[in-house]
């Protein structure tokens, strides 16, 4: 993956508003690279079932399409050497002033015509018994507009601590009422960085055209590596399934 690229990360930005959006993040080469990597995931997963743990489903046009597929590393050589490269945990090592570890690692599919939303929550509600700072990279692999379920952002309330929340339903944007909220809108290739603590939202997708977005998460790697209980988990769940699938075939 290319260490260099025509981009600058405002870490002052950052810090005040809880995120920040970096244009030309990732080259034209890069992100086609990646959006093959994307498609060749969709079948080295499995099959496209609820009962695969490795994805979330949607049904579009009555078939069914990946939602999210997490994690990634250990079937795409691509993705893995993307959570490795300089750029990404140079930006990291900057905000924690110590080397990153990578704590989750995820792509986001947003199928035209339906992907569905992800609603307004904080990664960090998920994550509360992690003793660590938690930062995402979103790298968008297609253009991300209004139409298409851009990432939606409250900028600042990062410092407001966690604020209540529903598994399914996510927060009430009654609270924020009033509150302007910005649409990181992009061209494929920019990526938005964000702390664990930032609310942030993606509405459905009804346009004709994908959005999809890769997910990287990283802690300060002196607080410890914590990706085994989270994606690893996730990972040996899935492999443990994948094994089965031959015996549940030859019994259907």
């Amino acid at each position: 993956m290319n260490a260099t690229a025509p981009f600058k990360f405002d870490l002052a930005a950052y810090e005040k508003d809880g995120f920040t959006i970096v244009p030309g993040f990732l080259t034209n080469e890069e992100v086609a690279m990646l959006r093959q990597a994307a498609t060749v995931l969709e079948g080295a997963c499995g099959p496209l079932v609820h009962e695969n743990p490795r994805v979330r489903i949607d049904k579009i046009d009555g078939a069914p399409r990946p939602r999210k597929i997490e994690p990634l590393i250990d079937l795409s050589p691509e993705f893995k050497a993307l959570t490795q490269a300089p750029k990404i945990t140079g930006i990291m090592q900057s905000i924690f002033n110590d080397a990153p570890a990578l704590f989750e690692d995820k792509l986001n599919y947003k199928y035209p015509r339906g992907g569905a939303e992800f609603a307004l929550h904080q990664d960090r509600w998920y994550w509360q018994n992690v003793p660590a700072r938690i930062t995402s990279v979103l790298i968008y692999l297609d253009e991300a507009t209004p139409e298409n379920g851009c990432l939606e952002v409250y900028p600042g309330f990062h410092q407001k601590g966690l604020f209540e929340m529903d598994r399914k339903t996510g927060i009430s944007e009654a609270i924020f009422a009033g509150t302007p909220r910005q649409q990181a809108l992009g061209a494929a290739g920019t990526a938005i960085v964000f702390d664990s603590m930032t609310p942030h939202l993606s509405r459905e997708n009804h346009s004709n055209k994908f959005r999809r977005a890769i997910i990287l998460s990283y802690n300060p790697k002196s607080a410890g590596t914590f990706y085994d209980i989270g994606c690893g988990l996730a990972r040996d769940a899935h492999l443990k399934w994948l094994s089965t699938l031959p015996q549940k075939l030859e019994t259907v």
